[in-house]
């Protein structure tokens, strides 16, 4: 029987009761606000709970601990008379939300609640009793579809002004991937190197749809009218964000279902900031807001655990320029234009493409992280292919380790020795033949390169940077 592993979703939908909830947010915001106050002013214990749920009874008393844990952070506060620093500046709720985990779902005629309609019943008036006023929130049969499945258990309901969101916890079967993929995110395409030595790219327009988002942004034609721009900003950004998550979305799917666990790049493009302290606009030449990197690490991971597949996130540094088979630094050709993504390896002789270079060090990171995980070992400055088959062959049968751990590192070592161990990783139809250097009828890739292109022409000097025997 497969392990089961428990994973927590969320699935929300918008809702038409805004008119009811705005009253209780404005209440839990005035309440949060007077706790800040009191926490400023040294008042803990009782006292302080008191004021979170601000003497008015009108709304569940219990949201008052979800206020002190945005005021305070613990519930520490109000439980004790413990004094942390009377100095502490608290917070004020500036986005108020009503999160409770006391509700019913009303989906068929078993439920107590059941008026012929699907939806989800939130006490939050009154004291949170069973025989007080609830408030129902109308839901879509694919809510009902995700939250009726076997294994599924719905958890909490947050609740904003327009939006209802429901956590749940699912199990799925833990599954051994067929193979492991290291994924490279770029602008226009996310590159994913196999343990086979094959390169796979997946296109992409999301900056064609940023950028067409802008322009029906720019082509309103009332820019003064402050209501008429933020309807047209937000449906545009809306329909940008959807037709992106649905792209994510399938291709995720698709890795997922082809079996694959994935190694990603840890990349937070919204941390960088420039020598003066401001926000970076752009990363890699592009602009954060088309690259998407977040969405999509988050629609890779979430497939994969949804399909009981493994995921790593590794450190991408260096991942594009250093080369995978030495770990040296990439040089780009004093020629060669910046928009071409081969690059030159001195020391091995070798022309590397950017992105499936990046994919396959991301992928050696990944494997990397997998034996010390499974060793208890402590990390290596560089992972090169040779280095890695060398900490492959001493980890597998290492003790301490499982049987599913010594199979899964035997296959990925099999494939690695038997079908890739000199793989290149190179793009499906990249360097293709047709440019000759000043080198005469030697192709520019160098030495052993015949004009068919194997290896490609390469960069337009680069049988000047080889050096030959």
């Amino acid at each position: 029987m497969p392990t089961m592993v428990k994973i927590t979703r969320t699935v929300h939908v918008a809702h038409d009761n805004g008119h009811l909830l705005g009253g209780l947010l404005h209440y839990i915001t005035v309440a949060s606000n007077h706790a800040a106050k009191g926490y400023r002013r040294g008042i803990r214990g009782r006292e302080l709970y008191n004021l979170a749920t601000h003497r008015t009874k009108v709304y569940q008393a219990r949201f008052a601990d979800h206020i002190i844990v945005d005021v305070r952070g613990s519930h520490k506060a109000w439980r004790t008379n413990q004094l942390a620093d009377p100095h502490a500046r608290a917070p004020h709720y500036r986005n108020p939300v009503a999160q409770t985990d006391y509700f019913e779902l009303a989906f068929d005629e078993s439920s107590r609640r059941w008026d012929g309609s699907p939806a989800i019943h939130v006490a939050i008036y009154g004291m949170g009793r069973q025989d007080r006023a609830w408030m129902a929130f109308r839901v879509p049969p694919y809510m009902v579809e995700q939250l009726g499945r076997p294994g599924v258990t719905p958890k909490t309901v947050k609740l904003t002004r327009d939006e209802i969101h429901v956590t749940y916890e699912k199990t799925v079967p833990d599954r051994q991937p067929t193979t492991w993929a290291g994924v490279d995110m770029n602008a226009d395409n996310n590159t994913y190197a196999l343990l086979d030595g094959t390169v796979i790219v997946k296109n992409n327009d999301f900056r064609r749809q940023y950028n067409r988002a802008c322009s029906k942004i720019l082509n309103v034609k009332r820019r003064s009218d402050t209501r008429v721009m933020a309807k047209h900003q937000q449906k545009a950004w809306n329909t940008y964000r959807n037709r992106v998550k649905n792209a994510i979305g399938v291709e995720a799917r698709q890795m997922a279902n082809a079996g694959y666990g994935l190694g990603y790049e840890q990349l937070s493009t919204d941390k960088l900031y420039t020598k003066n302290g401001r926000m970076a606009p752009y990363v890699r030449g592009k602009l954060k807001t088309s690259l998407n990197t977040g969405q999509r690490r988050r629609a890779l991971v979430c497939a994969a655990e949804s399909a009981g597949l493994p995921h790593v996130g590794v450190d991408p540094a260096g991942t594009s320029a250093n080369c995978l088979m030495c770990g040296n630094k990439l040089k780009r050709s004093s020629r060669q234009s910046r928009g071409r993504r081969d690059l030159w390896c001195q020391p091995c002789k070798a022309i590397r493409e950017r992105d499936a270079n990046a994919g396959a060090n991301i992928l050696f990171r990944t494997v990397t992280a997998l034996i010390l995980d499974y060793t208890g070992r402590d990390g290596s400055a560089r992972v090169t292919l040779p280095a890695m088959l060398a900490m492959l062959r001493g980890a597998i049968g290492a003790p301490g380790m499982s049987r599913r751990q010594n199979h899964t590192l035997t296959n990925i070592l099999r494939l690695l020795e038997g079908r890739s161990a000199g793989a290149d990783w190179r793009l499906p139809g990249a360097h293709k033949p047709g440019r000759r250097s000043s080198a005469g009828v030697e192709s520019a890739g160098g030495p052993g390169v015949d004009d068919h292109g194997r290896n490609g022409p390469g960069p337009p000097n680069a049988a000047k940077l080889c050096v030959c025997a």
